[in-house]
């Protein structure tokens, strides 16, 4: 399945003003409307092929038959590759889960964490996610990295009233 299918698969109604549709290099959809302004939709990272769609192109996209009744959002036969794929960046799932989880218990078992915010406990447990990702997996993929930033610039902006 290629991005524009993929987005497809997930897409039930473009919105009205939509001109073009593309999965870009951070693994969000986006939609570039009229306006100018392109709109997040839905994240999925390995999908990425940067292409960008007319919205005449992605109409036209037929994957009638190819989304799996199982799995809608992947291919038959693809999770097999997918979890392959995961494993050899990201490690074993229960040494990683093992990790994480216990990352997460510490903060969890803080005085201070009663005090955060939802936003701000999810942040540190994507982050933790992450660190378990590095510390059990490739710790040179460098999308880990980026995103423990994203997570941390989300919180920073939504205490700096910029909420995203």
């Amino acid at each position: 399945m290629n991005s524009l299918e993929f987005i497809k698969s997930q897409v039930r109604e473009l919105p009205e003003e939509c001109e073009v549709v593309r999965l870009d290099a951070d693994g969000e959809v986006r939609f570039l409307g009229g306006c100018g302004t392109e709109h997040d939709f839905y994240p999925f990272r390995e999908m990425h092929n940067g292409k960008a769609w007319t919205r005449e192109e992605f109409e036209a996209c037929d994957i009638s038959g190819r989304v799996s009744t199982v799995n809608r959002d992947i291919e038959r036969g693809t999770i097999d590759e997918v979890l392959s794929e995961r494993g050899s960046r990201y490690g074993k799932f229960k040494e990683g889960a093992d990790i994480m989880q216990e990352l997460k218990a510490v903060m969890r078992s803080t005085s201070g964490w009663g005090g955060l915010s939802p936003s701000q406990r999810e942040a540190l447990e994507m982050i933790q996610h992450k660190i378990g990702r590095i510390l059990n997996g490739d710790p040179n993929y460098d999308d880990n990295w980026i995103d423990i930033s994203g997570y941390s610039k989300l919180v920073a902006d939504e205490l700096n009233g910029d909420s995203k």
